[in-house]
Parts: C-alpha cells; sequence; structure tokens
C-alpha cells in the first residue's frame, strides 16, 4: 500500500503554552508526553502501523537485508577467554540464541598466560555455565545486562538485569561454588554495581526522581536490602555520582562529576565497616529513580553515536546506572552518610577540574595519579602526593607523566603493577601508549611530601552531602568513562609493531634514559584510519589486552606482554610484542581488499576544516556518481571512531558510499573540538554537517541528487536541525531516537538528564540568552514550510534517555507543514529502550529495516 492509499495518522492539536523569560511558545502536542494515556498509546500504535502499511513493497528486502546481516555472522561463536584469578573467563553466543551464555573454565598452568583453545559450540573439559542470558530472557520482551562483576577469588557472581528497557536493573547474586542463586536481590539499582575484593558485599549506585545517579548503598549478602547502609549522598543536582574499585582493588573510588568538573573522594577498602555494622539503625532511607546503560546494538549504533563491535562474543562487562522507586526503609527517613568513614577529597569541585584519580604505591611512596585538566585543555597526567588530597590545587605539588599538548588528546590512565595503560588521540586516531612504572621513581623521588593532611580534608564527605558530586553522564554516555573490562573485539591484522611515543617532559628530575622510559611504547599499525583501544588491563596480569579494528578491517584482539624492563623477551620498556588472540569472523567471503577507505576535508563557513571518513567498494567506478549516507554524531565530546560492521555491508554493496562527518561537539581533534561545538557554539555542529554534505555534493564521484543523513540521540537533533537548515539537500533522513525537542527538555529539570545536561546545552530555565539560542536551533520549534525530503523518526516507548514524545512530537508538527507530509514516518519500539529492541535477532530485523527504507530513498532498493 502506497503512502498516497494510507491516510497518516493526524494528532489532535491541543495547545499549551509555556513562558520563559518574556516569551511564550503554544506547544499542541505537549499532551502526546502521557505515557500511560489510551489515546496516546492508540496514536503511537497507528504511527507504527501506518509505517508498516506505506513500507509493506519494502518487506522483500528487508528480509533480503536480514539474511545478508546473519549470513555473515558466525552465529555460534566466543569471545576471547580472559584471566581472572584462577579461572578463564568467555561468553558464548549459539545460533539461535539471542544473548550471550557466560562461561568459565580453570585454569590449567598458573605460569601460562596463553588462552585456552576454545571451540565455538565445544564445550572444553571443566566448563562451568555462570549466566545464560537466553534462559533468563525467556520470560521478557525485553532482556538486557547492566552489571557483571565477579568475586577476586571466583566464588560469587553479582549480575544485573533490565527487563523493560528503561535502564533500572535489579541485582542479583549467585554461589558460583554450589550454583545456588542466592536470596539477595536488589531492585531499582543504576549501572555498576560489583562485588567487594572479599565478596561478602554489594555496592551499588541509586538514582533519584529525574534519573541521576546521586546514592551509593552496600549490600552485605545475606541480608535485607531494607538495611542496606548508604555510604554517600550526591546531592548537586548537576552532578553524577558513581563508584568503582582502584585498579588494586584496595580503594573505593566515588566520582562526582559533570561534562566540565569532577570531584572524587577515595576509602581505603579496609576502611568500610565490618560485615556485622552494616545493618545501623536508620542507615537506609527511601530510594530514588534510575540511571541510563550501555546499550547491546549490533548494527550501526544511531542510538549513542558509534558504530559497535560486530564480534559476537563479548567479554563479560561492568556496566553502570539505575532506575526510580528502589525499594528501601520506610518513607520520610533522611538518607546520610555513615559518621566516621575516612573519605579523602583528592581535588575539591570548586578547583573546577575534570580528573579522573588512582591511587598508587611508587617506589615505597603513596601517590595518587591523576588523569586531568587542569592548565590542559587536551589532558595531561600526572602524580601527586596523596598527602595533598583535599588541598587547594594552588598548593598541590604535581609532576607530569603525560605533559599536556595542543595536539594529543589525553584521555585516561589505568595502572597496572608493572605498567600505566595510557589511551590517547592524536589527529582523530585513538591509541595506547604503555610506560613502565620503574619510569615513575624519579619522578616520586622529585615530589614534596608532607607529614599531616589538612584537617578538614581527611575526613570531608563524612556527612550527608549538601556539596556537588556525580560521574559524567550525557543521554549517550554514562558513568566516569573507564572500563577495565570492556568488551572484546576489534582489531585487524595490519602489520603490528611496537613504536616508541612521543618524547615526554616532566616537572621531576631524571636522566635521559628515564625520559626515554617515561615516553612510553605504542603498538603501531599499518592502517591510518583505524582505532586502538583498551580491552582489559588487569593490574597483577602481565599481559594487556587491546582491540584494533577499522572501517574495513574486522576486529580483532591482542595481548600485548607486560613486566619487568629487560625481563625475558621485553624490551626495555617491559613490553612485548603483541599477540593475535583473534579476528573477528566474517562469513560469506568477505575480503577487506573488496573495500576503500579515504579521508576527505570539507571546509566550514568559519574556515575550519572537517573531517569526513569515506567508505566504498573498491570496484565502484568513479565516473559514475554514486549515493551517499552521511553519518554524523557530534556531542560529549563522543568521537565517530573507524570500526568494522556487518551490517554497514549491505549499504556498500548496494554501492552506497559510507561517509562519517567529524563535525564540531565531538572529540576527534580534541577538547576545543568540543567546546567548539557545544552551549553557545552549537550551531557548528550543524553547519559543519551541511558543509560537509555541499562538500561531498561537489565531488564528481557523487551524486548529489543522492545523499542521504542519518543520526541518533543527540545525532538526532542534528539531524533534525540540519533538515531545518538545508532539507533541499538531501534525499531522505532517518533520526533514531532524536533529541528533537531540546528546549523543552531543558526547560524541565525534573525531567531525566535535564539537570545534568546544562553544562553541555547550557541552561534556558536562568539564562534568556541560552534560552533564544536553543529556541534557535531545536528542531521541533524550527520545522518550516518547505519541501523536506522523506523522514523516519524511530524510538521506543520506555526509553528514558530521549523520551518518546520528543519524536512524536516532531512528527506530528512536520506532517503540518512539509510538502509532503505522507512521507514521514514514526516507528515506536513497544518493549525496548534508548538502544530499541534487545536481543541481537531483533535487533538485526530492526536495522533491515531501516536500511531497507534508506535502500529506498537512496536509489538502490532494487
Amino acid at each position: 500500500m502506497t503512502s498516497e492509499q494510507q491516510t497518516f495518522p493526524v494528532a489532535p492539536r491541543r495547545p499549551v503554552e509555556r513562558t520563559f523569560h518574556g516569551h511564550t511558545f503554544c506547544d499542541p502536542y505537549e499532551w502526546l508526553r502521557d505515557k500511560d494515556s489510551p489515546e496516546v498509546r492508540a496514536h503511537l500504535d497507528a504511527e507504527n502501523a501506518y509505517a508498516e502499511a506505506v513500507t509493506a513493497d519494502l518487506e522483500p528486502l528487508r528480509e533480503r537485508i536480514y539474511t545478508e546481516i546473519k549470513d555473515r555472522t558466525q552465529e555460534t561463536d566466543l569471545s576471547v577467554p580472559s584471566r581472572h584469578g584462577e579461572w578463564w573467563y568467555f561468553a558464548r553466543t549459539v545460533e539461535g540464541g539471542a544473548h550471550q551464555v557466560f562461561c568459565r573454565v580453570p585454569v590449567a598452568d598458573p605460569a601460562d598466560w596463553t588462552p585456552p583453545a576454545v571451540e565455538p559450540g565445544t564445550p572444553l573439559d571443566g566448563e562451568q555455565t555462570l549466566l545464560d542470558a537466553n534462559a533468563a530472557a525467556q520470560e521478557h520482551e525485553f532482556y538486557a545486562l547492566g552489571a557483571f562483576s565477579v568475586a577476586e577469588d571466583g566464588s560469587r557472581l553479582a549480575w544485573s538485569e533490565d527487563t523493560a528497557g528503561d535502564e533500572r536493573f535489579t541485582v542479583h547474586v549467585k554461589d558460583l561454588t554450589s550454583g545456588e542463586l542466592l536470596a539477595d536481590r536488589i531492585p531499582q539499582t543504576s549501572y555498576g554495581a560489583f562485588l567487594t575484593p572479599d565478596a561478602s558485599q554489594v555496592v551499588y549506585t541509586v538514582v533519584d526522581e529525574s534519573w541521576r545517579p546521586y546514592r551509593v548503598y552496600r549490600h552485605v549478602i545475606g541480608t535485607d536490602v531494607a538495611e542496606d547502609q548508604l555510604l554517600f549522598q550526591e546531592d548537586d543536582p548537576g552532578l553524577w555520582l558513581g563508584a568503582e574499585l582502584s585498579a588494586d582493588k584496595q580503594w573505593l573510588m566515588l566520582s562526582s562529576s559533570c561534562s566540565e568538573y569532577s570531584e572524587y573522594r577515595i576509602l581505603r577498602v579496609s576502611e568500610l565497616p565490618a560485615d556485622d555494622d552494616a545493618a545501623a539503625p536508620g542507615s537506609r532511607s527511601p530510594s530514588p529513580a534510575a540511571a541510563p546503560s550501555p546499550t547491546d546494538r549490533n548494527a550501526i549504533d544511531q542510538r549513542t553515536g558509534s558504530e559497535p563491535d560486530q564480534s559476537t562474543g563479548l567479554e563479560p562487562g561492568e556496566p553502570a546506572g539505575a532506575e526510580p522507586g528502589h525499594t528501601g526503609p520506610a518513607d520520610g527517613a533522611r538518607a546520610e552518610a555513615p559518621s566516621g568513614l575516612p573519605w579523602r577529597i583528592v581535588l575539591a569541585r570548586e578547583e573546577r577540574v575534570l580528573y579522573e584519580a588512582e591511587p598508587l604505591t611508587v617506589a615505597g611512596t603513596d601517590v595518587l595519579l591523576l588523569s586531568h585538566d587542569a592548565a590542559a585543555p587536551n589532558g595531561r597526567i600526572s602524580l601527586m602526593p596523596l598527602e595533598h588530597a583535599g588541598r587547594r590545587l594552588a598548593d598541590v605539588d604535581l609532576v607530569d607523566v603525560v605533559p599536556a599538548s595542543d595536539t594529543v588528546r589525553v584521555e585516561s590512565a589505568i595502572p597496572t603493577a608493572t605498567h600505566l595503560v595510557v589511551a590517547l588521540r592524536e589527529n582523530t586516531t585513538p591509541r595506547v601508549r604503555l610506560i613502565p612504572r620503574t619510569a615513575l621513581e624519579p619522578l616520586v623521588a622529585g615530589l614534596a611530601s608532607t607529614d599531616a593532611v589538612p584537617d578538614d580534608a581527611a575526613t570531608a564527605g563524612s556527612g550527608a552531602s549538601d556539596e556537588r558530586g556525580a560521574a559524567p553522564l550525557g543521554r549517550d554516555a554514562h558513568g566516569t568513562g573507564r572500563d577495565r573490562t570492556a568488551p572484546a573485539g576489534s582489531a585487524q591484522e595490519a602489520g603490528v609493531a611496537l613504536s616508541g611515543g612521543a618524547a615526554s617532559s616532566s616537572q621531576g628530575t631524571g636522566t635521559a634514559a628515564d625520559a626515554a622510559l617515561l615516553a612510553g611504547t605504542e603498538a603501531a599499525f599499518d592502517e591510518d584510519l583505524s582505532s586502538t583501544g583498551v580491552l582489559s588491563a588487569e593490574y597483577e596480569n602481565p599481559v594487556v589486552r587491546v582491540s584494533y579494528t577499522s572501517f574495513v578491517t574486522p576486529p580483532r584482539v591482542y595481548d600485548i606482554p607486560t613486566g619487568e624492563p629487560g625481563a625475558g623477551a621485553l624490551d626495555a620498556f617491559g613490553v612485548g610484542e603483541p599477540v593475535l588472540r583473534r579476528e573477528a569472523t566474517v562469513l560469506g567471503g568477505y575480503r577487506s581488499e573488496d573495500y576503500t577507505v579515504e579521508r576527505d576535508w570539507a571546509v566550514a563557513e568559519d574556515g575550519t576544516r572537517i573531517p569526513v571518513s569515506l567508505v566504498r567498494r573498491a570496484d565502484l567506478d568513479p565516473a559514475v556518481p554514486a549515493p551517499v549516507l552521511q553519518y554524523a554524531y557530534g556531542s560529549y565530546e563522543i568521537s565517530t571512531d573507524p570500526a568494522f560492521s556487518i551490517s554497514r555491508l549491505s549499504l556498500l554493496d548496494r554501492g552506497v558510499i559510507w561517509a562519517v562527518a567529524h563535525v564540531r561537539g565531538g572529540g576527534e581533534l580534541g577538547r576545543a573540538w568540543y567546546e567548539n561545538g557545544k552551549k553557545n557554539t552549537k550551531s557548528n555542529t550543524f553547519t559543519d554537517f551541511v558543509a560537509v554534505t555541499r562538500h561531498l555534493a561537489a565531488r564528481p564521484d557523487v551524486d548529489a541528487r543522492r545523499i542521504a543523513l542519518m543520526g541518533g540521540s543527540a545525532g538526532g537533533l542534528l539531524a533534525g536541525a540540519v533538515l531545518n537548515l538545508a532539507p533541499e539537500l538531501y534525499c531522505g533522513g532517518l533520526a533514531a531516537v532524536p533529541f528533537v525537542d531540546a528546549l523543552t527538555s531543558m526547560l524541565m529539570p525534573e525531567l531525566p538528564l535535564t539537570a545534568l545536561e546544562w553544562e553541555e546545552w547550557g541552561n534556558p530555565v536562568e539564562s534568556a540568552e541560552v534560552y533564544e539560542y536553543m529556541r534557535s536551533y531545536s528542531p521541533y520549534e524550527n520545522v518550516r514550510n518547505a519541501d523536506y525530503p522523506p523522514i523516519l523518526a524511530v524510538t521506543s516507548l520506555n526509553d528514558t534517555r530521549v523520551l518518546y514524545v520528543e519524536p512524536a512530537k516532531w512528527v506530528a508538527e512536520l506532517r503540518t507543514r512539509v510538502a509532503h507530509p505522507e512521507t514521514v514516518l514514526l516507528r515506536c519500539e513497544m518493549a525496548g529502550g534508548h538502544g530499541g529492541a534487545s536481543g541481537r535477532y531483533s535487533q538485526w530485523k530492526d536495522t533491515a529495516w531501516e536500511y531497507a527504507w534508506l535502500a529506498r530513498q537512496l536509489g538502490v532498493a532494487g
């Protein structure tokens, strides 16, 4: 049935006035916000029915694309085993199973760090199943894992699961020795629950009514959850609270953060109250709402601005998040942190420093490793004496490990027993550097130290906090940004070798040899447009696991041996040659040489050069103009890095050029690139995208009449804004979970994430200037009476980050103004979240639906 034969749903106009700073806006579709209204549900059902009816002729193409994705994927697969204590842990996928099965086998030889050879579909001797997510998901329309934490001694597993798509999790605990599921059940938590090192307790976060993680609790296994003890409460609505263990598992670390500054407080794990002190009277109080989670989407992740790993076997990770209505003690009790806990604040929030902290002992001296931006917009890594925690920044002795740079973005550092594993970015490319900890000794020797900790710092934060504190979270990011056990996957063989890092200077004293060691070494690959990342850096493990991938290289996993410099086969940096452990299998005869990658540059309105990544089939005739799908994200300093995608092949093989516009607001070219695409410079994100489109349209190998755009979440805001700016440039636009009613959301502090995101967009409640600026670009309020291309908006009813009401209102408004309202479609997943439906098969079907629609707009649907 064509759109001319089918009548699209018409939402009744029921104007509601909104007045701020002397300006009144009449919103005709705000009534669609009532998620529980039968009329709203009926309208969404009608939208789904209309979208299906007018695209029914695409069903054969959808089925072909779905089959292509499925046939290229090794459905029965597994991740590279990762050693943790006396066990090797890995995840299996099985044909027909939508989710993973988490397993382990005992270590046969403690001295052998070579992962056991595990065959897909064939169990090993002694293999144990820890969690079968397929079985757990059977009774639910939606299922996603949140936290996954195995005890240091392998005796217990704590994990959390979301069964609605709203990123509100229930924590479960299993005795891995007996196989018994324990009675402990902690509902309505956020991401990031984890076991303490002795496996006796679970530390977890909960959220407030605006879905902001603001409390950290400890639960003693075997006790009533109502008696769980509050460890800290963050009362600043603009800060996100996160919790994690230090790399050496000796410290509990809480981070209160936003996108512009942070505050860490640390406590030795040994200073936590004993188990029998946990149920102190009145220690537990009423609970709140929930927080965001990672998605499990195997196609291009239109919701988070990244292209997810296409390997089917991910390693157990440890996400973070929460949800509303945490069940606890009687309402009305005031939450207070237990008195006497000797929290140490590292650098107070008043210093306005964005940092991460990690306690270390170097040559017998206790120090703090800081990844921070003090006097360094692109970041630097420094050491400071532990005794200086709580001092003003001006009174802290700092010595640089990795100094500030105008061209290198220093992103994070993870310590192991022998090395610092540093994540860097230069000229859009993410890299990993390894620095031996022996290189830190001359620096520490030069640090001044004091004998006393200021009285106001040693136990700061022991009561209910009226200060600010939390870890950054956007509509697509969460937690502290550090993931010590990230999913495995991503890498290709492209000639890997180790090379020295850039020369490093520091404030410390030392020889030229010391400086050379401090420069570190990096794994170098042959492809210029590629991504190298840390998968795991366990503190005591003598290997660092990294990933490598590119637009045309399926994910690879490498183990880099580490240890004392010069020992055995290790070089002067204490690093051995990378060992390839796995290359993701791509079936169907895939060959990377059949595709080419190119870096182009467009010029923005203000003269700024914008990088563009182009991927295409190598056999495309450059004399024949080809269609282009242009993608971008451009917010939260999130970079769209080169990554392989099985689903993308279905478009490339139909002659489409895939173009990634690395616009300002992302992090590809450092902190300034981000700063010049946020708050009062946000419009640069949109005009950069348009400049890229015009540049591509002028190329002889591009068909200017067949350029479609795609973006999701904050990238959906970009899509909506660009369609308002220059609808004539595009033949179609796909906006997934799009943040298209941005001004309304930022005017409602009670909504999830709003107060947290004022640091990203500005605060239009308090500032008339911000209000007017956001009003100038917010897509919903700037739809024009014009000839727009066909538009597909995709959303989920239970999405907490970008509410379904935003695209629902936007679509309704578009249909009242555009020349062809029948070509504007809305699909609403009624049992999904920010990442869409759960399970890989459902996700592949959704991707096939969207790509078939795009193929029609691009003229390659035949």
